[in-house]
């Protein structure tokens, strides 16, 4: 599989790690991610709009979930998020 789909490598042996981080958005469930810091820390996340805010939640780190415990995590937030 290629570097580009895995959000935890880097896109090519030797690359100098990133100033500032960054957000790498699911393509499968929408208002949900990676984010990776320079420490090359990986957390997933959800981010959504609710009642007239915005609501910014870490649900796990990524190295020990993996993409589809995190989805799963995201799920039961966004249902938490809308109960309130």
């Amino acid at each position: 599989m290629h570097a580009e789909n895995h959000p935890h490598r880097r896109p090519y042996p030797g690359a100098q790690p990133r100033q500032s981080s960054y957000d790498i958005r699911d393509g499968k469930l929408k208002s949900f991610g990676v984010r990776e810091t320079p420490s090359d820390r990986k957390s997933c996340f959800v981010h959504r709009r609710h009642r007239m805010g915005r609501v910014w939640k870490i649900v796990g780190d990524f190295e020990a979930l993996g993409i589809g415990e995190g989805r799963s995590r995201a799920d039961r937030t966004f249902a938490t998020i809308r109960r309130g």
